[in-house]
């Protein structure tokens, strides 16, 4: 277990760390790599523990973690409180206990395995009590705990929240909005911090932004659904040829296509300033105006940021950028998430993630989208995208709501960023699709309800008007080719996002609710587990396919 420790924490490892986050990191990880957590489920069943009392524990772990708090927060002591300074001090002298011995623990009370696991998972839920809202913009921004959180997210490029005394690529732990409340898991042992795997991903925390004052925990926001573009044509997808993809000779039973759409952007324009006006008159508070996957061009990209920011909103898009062009050194061809950040009223940040996994287009799906004229049906047909680097990015924009962006396969594909996603257990899900229409017994809303079980995420799935409408509908049943978007939410389930005819967009009105949840060591969050939750929604006529008559006097009647 020493060897463990040491990997994580260095050779001052027998010292105990003073920023709970180090603690969390090096508990959790012997934790995971032993099972050693699920003795706490045998301690709450009445074995005895020399550390841990189940019976007194879960206030005697707040009790202890509001005082480590308070003493980061005024930056005047940085040692532990005592139970946790005596832990470790137990740990380090059973630290050469085999780690085997740990994954069974002896009956014996006193036995040193047992007298280590106990002392891991007072540790680890002390460190865990601690942190309490890490990571997030809150009225106390300014203590010494929120500043000292934010110089070490800068320093591990935001990887990870512990001091530089742990490394990220040993360790890496993050901020956490939701505790599964179902099964037996690490993630069951804390509220607040997440074990972030190490591994091909790289997942980032985004430091704490606030959208224009950020949006209020009793306020009601909207959420503009913008479904762009609204109509697609089969000439925008095409077969690539063989000596352009530069694909192995493996490669040769698959064909290549890509999708291209021309530069559009004053449809565009007119489209989201109607969009955003009609929405307006029933949504006061406005904040983020989302598209779907590839919905948009270099060039419209930019007339969407500068609409969103004079809108005051944050934008999410996503943005397909050809082979030969370049946006933000992104190269293409690629597929992108991009997430646009406003201030005062201009374009600020912009944050890209690229897309995890390739789209495959087979038989039945090429024929269901009536592109077989453009692509053959006698091979599976890959989308033309690199992908490279993969990272999973998590930002926040308000002290109860953080957010991430899965893209169309993402979101069916989960792996390799999974366990990351469900360590986190980010408040929202955005997915990008560019798909069919988004009805419940499709497979967007069984992705959807997975993360909402667990580990509580809200999902929002939306397509473009375009591509649902590409979509055939069966003759056994009705046309609903106008659900271009999805709501899964813990509280209130599942609601289809269906357009009215003549209409081109919808408006989200999201609330938020909470609920408490419960550590597997019997900790409470104070009921401070954060749900979107959808109250309703108005689909909006924003058709800007004909360019505004200007408004004038009116015309006289010529004479006769």
């Amino acid at each position: 277990m020493g060897a463990v420790l040491n990997g994580v924490l260095g050779s001052t490892w027998r010292n105990c760390p003073s920023w709970p986050p180090d603690v969390f990191a090096a508990t959790a990880t012997v934790l995971l790599k032993t099972g050693a957590y699920t003795a706490i489920v045998d301690l709450q069943s009445g074995a005895s523990s020399p550390i841990l009392d189940t019976r007194t524990w879960p206030d005697e772990a707040d009790r202890n973690g509001k005082e480590w708090r308070r003493s980061l927060d005024s930056d005047t002591q940085l040692q532990p409180p005592d139970l946790v300074s005596d832990s470790w001090r137990s740990l380090v002298a059973h630290a050469n206990t085999p780690v085997h011995l740990l994954r069974r623990l002896s009956s014996n009370p006193a036995s040193p395995a047992r007298t280590a696991a106990s002392a891991l998972i007072a540790l680890c839920t002390i460190a865990d009590s601690a942190s309490r809202d890490i990571g997030t913009p809150t009225l106390d921004s300014l203590s010494g705990f929120a500043r000292r959180t934010e110089r070490y997210l800068m320093l591990h490029r935001q990887q990870s929240v512990c001091s530089p005394s742990v490394s990220s690529a040993t360790a890496r732990v993050l901020p956490k909005q939701h505790t599964p409340q179902r099964g037996l898991t690490l993630r069951s042992l804390s509220h607040h911090l997440a074990l972030v795997p190490v591994s091909e991903v790289v997942a980032a925390w985004s430091a704490p932004r606030v959208v224009d004052k950020g949006v209020g925990r009793d306020e009601v926001f909207g959420v503009l659904v913008l479904p762009w573009p609204l109509h697609l044509e089969t000439g925008q997808f095409r077969l690539v040829p063989d000596e352009e993809t530069r694909a192995p000779a493996l490669a040769h039973p698959y064909r290549f296509f890509a999708f291209h759409r021309p530069d559009d952007p004053a449809t565009l324009r007119r489209y989201m300033k109607a969009a955003i006006s009609e929405a307006r008159r029933s949504a006061a508070n406005l904040r983020i105006l989302v598209f779907p996957e590839l919905a948009l061009t270099r060039t419209e990209l930019r007339v969407a940021r500068e609409i969103a920011a004079r809108a005051r909103c944050l934008l999410i898009a996503g943005v397909a950028v050809a082979e030969g062009e370049e946006l933000d050194g992104q190269t293409g061809p690629k597929n992108l998430a991009a997430i646009a950040w406003q201030h005062d009223a201009k374009p600020d940040r912009i944050d890209l993630q690229a897309k995890h996994h390739r789209w495959c287009l087979d038989a039945p799906q090429i024929q269901q989208y009536s592109l077989t004229s453009t692509l053959p049906t006698s091979r599976l047909c890959w989308e033309h995208t690199q992908i490279g680097a993969r990272d999973l990015q998590f930002w926040t924009i308000a002290s109860w709501l953080s957010f991430t962006v899965l893209i169309c396969e993402d979101l069916a594909r989960p792996d390799p960023v999974a366990e990351i996603l469900r360590a986190v257990g980010p408040n929202l899900v955005f997915a990008l699709l560019m798909d069919g229409p988004q009805l419940l017994p499709r497979w967007g809303a069984k992705y959807a309800s997975v993360l909402a079980e667990d580990p509580g995420c809200s999902v929002l799935t939306l397509t473009s008007l375009g591509m649902a409408l590409r979509s055939r509908p069966s003759a056994a049943t009705p046309d609903r080719r106008r659900v271009v978007a999805l709501w899964r939410d813990p509280i209130g389930g599942a609601q289809e996002i269906e357009l009215a005819p003549g209409h081109h967009a919808a408006v989200l009105d999201i609330v938020c609710q909470t609920r408490t949840e419960y550590t597997c060591d019997g900790r409470n969050d104070g009921a401070t587990a954060f749900f979107p939750v959808l109250s309703g929604f108005r689909s909006l006529a924003a058709d800007a396919s004909q360019p505004p008559r200007k408004r004038g006097l009116p015309r006289r009647a010529k004479s006769r």
